[in-house]
């Protein structure tokens, strides 16, 4: 790993500016976008499982990140959710997350809104997290590099509010199954030989 100092206080202004741009980009944009195709899917499931503990909607993703954004309607009572429905029985998170956003009663906007909100909070971190980590394992110019790619390119901000689910995977994938061990590394060399043990004989 390439060796860093810490950071300056500048430093710290300079990441903490960049990170709440990225934040208040990504919360604004939030309030002037319609639902993406699959939001509605992982909000349904997320909020699901908040409530009753049933993994049933959750069967192309994690349940973290849906739960995650499901947080901020925790303790809402207005809220109907259709259990009742033959969707919910057969486990149809497509149908089911329509009646749940739409046919309800519920304030969809208010949901997404609000659901987003948790998101914006976990890329935030995320971006955060990318700046340290390209610094430590690449150097001071990376870090500073992806902060700035990641941070404050208005188009990352606002799409992640359509692809947080695959950021998620990127980052469940980098940290719990071995992609941190398959990325690259500056620096690493093969060991070099100790002169002061003895050569390996090599067989006919």
């Amino acid at each position: 790993m390439s060796g860093t100092s810490r950071l300056a206080w500048p430093q710290w202004l300079l990441l903490a500016a960049a990170l709440l741009f990225f934040a208040f980009q990504a919360g604004w944009s939030s309030t002037q976008k319609s639902a993406a195709f699959d939001e509605q899917y992982h909000l349904a499931a997320g909020y699901a499982y908040l409530r009753t503990g049933d993994f049933r909607l959750a069967t192309n993703h994690p349940p973290l990140a849906g739960w995650l954004a499901a947080l901020p309607l925790w303790g809402d009572t207005t809220l109907v959710l259709p259990v009742e429905q033959p969707a919910w029985q057969a486990g149809d998170r497509f149908l089911f997350s329509d009646l749940f956003l739409w046919e309800s009663g519920n304030d969809a906007q208010s949901l997404l809104v609000r659901a987003r909100g948790a998101i914006t909070l976990l890329g935030t971190l995320l971006v955060a997290g990318l700046f340290f980590a390209a610094r430590q394992i690449f150097g001071e110019r990376a870090g500073w590099l992806g902060l700035l790619l990641a941070g404050l390119y208005w188009i990352t901000g606002s799409l992640w509010l359509v692809v947080w689910v695959h950021w998620a995977v990127v980052v469940v994938w980098i940290f719990t199954l071995g992609g941190d061990d398959r990325m690259p590394r500056l620096g690493r060399h093969a060991p070099k030989p100790d002169p002061t043990r003895p050569s390996a004989e090599v067989l006919p």
